[in-house]
């Protein structure tokens, strides 16, 4: 028998199969027994194991910090979608948009090393990013910040209407 797939011809034996390359007419019956199925995960002797519940709290705490200090130094109105806001804070903080959404994906696994460079690139500590009353400090500060501009803001609106009446 040939290899009718190249332009040289070259003897397969009865009982030999091709290791790489496409199937012979012959083997068709047999590719399903060949082939492995490459998208199923294998299960160890164990079993698939199960998330814990302090990684699970973990995960949570490093996503909510992550998304407050994002929101915090790039305020989500000024860009179009939260891929743009976290392009500019991968620009800025030197470290790629997929570490980013790596750390923002509860259900992604993430190294040390990701959570390191992430955190050092919204210029915060490591530690930080995993302290849950980092970000309820954040959020109190941020609502200190904006309840102080209100007051100014509503005086100097009522100050221009009162120039415009007089």
């Amino acid at each position: 028998m040939t290899n009718s797939c190249s332009d040289s011809s070259v003897d397969i034996g009865a009982d030999s199969i091709p290791s790489i390359g496409y199937f012979q007419p012959s083997y068709e019956a047999r590719a399903a027994v060949l082939l492995n199925d490459m998208t199923e995960k294998k299960q160890g002797k164990r079993g698939k194991r199960p998330v814990s519940q302090a990684a699970t709290r973990l995960k949570r705490i490093l996503v909510k910090n992550t998304q407050i200090i994002l929101d915090d130094k790039f305020p989500p109105g000024n860009y179009a979608s939260r891929s743009d806001q976290q392009k500019a804070a991968a620009r800025e903080g030197k470290v790629s948009w997929s570490s980013i959404q790596r750390v923002l994906d509860p259900n992604k696994g993430l190294t040390l090393d990701v959570l390191a460079d992430v955190a050092f690139g919204l210029g915060v500590w490591p530690e930080d990013i995993l302290d849950p009353k980092y970000g309820e400090g954040l959020l109190a500060q941020r609502a200190a910040r904006e309840s102080s501009r209100m007051p100014a803001a509503a005086e100097s609106s009522s100050a221009a209407l009162q120039r415009r009446t007089s």
